[in-house]
Parts: C-alpha cells; sequence; structure tokens
C-alpha cells in the first residue's frame, strides 16, 4: 500500500474476502490507506473445493467480532452475496467462478470515482485475467457477444488444476484491471505495471508465472 500510495495510486475503497488470510492482509493495507474493510463473501473461492458432504458449512466471521480484535472492518458494508448462499446453494466450481465474474463486476462499478482495490484469491485474478481478455467474436453469426453468459459461453467447462493455479498467482500476486467501455457486457483491460510487486529483487514479478 505505501508502495503504491508513492505512485499516486489510493483506493477509494477496499473489499477482501471473508478468508481470514485475505481479511488481514486487507486490514493491514486498508490502516496505511486510513479506510475501513468491506468483506465480500462473493469473493471466497468456489465452495465445492471445500465442501465435501452436504453438511459442510463455511464458518461465520462476525464482522463485529472482527472490529473489537481491531480489524478495521466497515460494519455499514452491504455485501452483494450474504454469507447464507454458501449453506442453500450447492454450486459447481464453475458456478463459483461465474460468481466471482459477476463481483469482480459489481464491484468494480460500485465506485464512482477512483480504484478499488480488492483482495482475494489465485482464482480472483484468474477471473480478473479472463474478463481483461478479448473474446472472439464469431463475424459469421447473427449473434452479438452482449452478455456475460455469452462471454462465459466461450470459456471452457474443465475443472481447474488448484495447483497450477496457485502456482501461476503465487501469494503477493498484484494484477491491475481497468474498465474501458460499459457494454453489455462491461469492456476491462489489463494494465501491466501499474501497480508494483510486494516482494523485490531480479527474480521476483507481479506476472503471472505462466502465460494464460
Amino acid at each position: 500500500m505505501r508502495a503504491m500510495m508513492y505512485r499516486g495510486i489510493k483506493p477509494t475503497k477496499i473489499f477482501s474476502s471473508p478468508a481470514l488470510r485475505c481479511i488481514q492482509t486487507a486490514c493491514s493495507m486498508a490502516k496505511l490507506a486510513n479506510l475501513p474493510v468491506c468483506v465480500e463473501p462473493g469473493l471466497f473461492e468456489p465452495f465445492i473445493w471445500y465442501r465435501r458432504d452436504a453438511q459442510s458449512k463455511l464458518p461465520v466471521m462476525a464482522a463485529s467480532k472482527l472490529r473489537e480484535l481491531g480489524y478495521p472492518i466497515d460494519l455499514d458494508y452491504r455485501p452483494v452475496v450474504q454469507h447464507s448462499y454458501f449453506e442453500k446453494h450447492p454450486e459447481s466450481e464453475l458456478e463459483g467462478r461465474q460468481r466471482n465474474d459477476m463481483i469482480l463486476r459489481t464491484l468494480s462499478t460500485s465506485v464512482e470515482e477512483g480504484p478499488v482495490l480488492i483482495i482475494g484469491h489465485a482464482i480472483t485474478i484468474h477471473t480478473a485475467h479472463f474478463i481483461s481478455k478479448p473474446h472472439v467474436v464469431d463475424t459469421n453469426s447473427d449473434d452479438d457477444l452482449t452478455s456475460v453468459e455469452d462471454q462465459w459461453g466461450t470459456e471452457s467447462a474443465e475443472p481447474l488444476n488448484t495447483c497450477e493455479l496457485g502456482l501461476r498467482y503465487p501469494p503477493g500476486c498484484v494484477v491491475t484491471v481497468a474498465r474501458v467501455s460499459d457494454g453489455p457486457p462491461a469492456q476491462y483491460q489489463m494494465i501491466n505495471g501499474l501497480i508494483p510487486p510486494l516482494t523485490y529483487g531480479r527474480e521476483f514479478s507481479n506476472r503471472p508465472v505462466h502465460p494464460i
């Protein structure tokens, strides 16, 4: 956050996955930016990666308890996806990826001015790459690519290799995506080199390990 602010980049809002490791990262950055953290359950990884039977539940991380422990949580934030969603909806991996897509698009339009900072997982960055890469439209077809559903129709439904995903986007990986048009669907573009990596040296980079 300090390096970002030295570059004149200060987020107007900070969003975090409900995973404690993400909240801790977000709150450390938020203290430097003098901002609260909005905990968004919709940023969580596909729940099927955790759910092994119908009785499994996502542990509740009470925002008020986190505030008592000193975490600068925004208690007035109303999440896009409620925590109860994960108890009622046995989503597939693809549905979890589409949920992350929807959340990134929603949060990117939730603030009128200034950038938003989103602290999430490898799947968050993978999804940001997906929505920012060009999608080929069949010029011989009468159908235009006008919705997120159409865009996801071009993506393979094959399960992700989670080990490869972790190698491709290691801890501390940073990407910047800018909305370049409102669509429909909204179009995004990857901005290279805007935010410095969280580590430094000749062997470190904020670029993905493998090409997309």
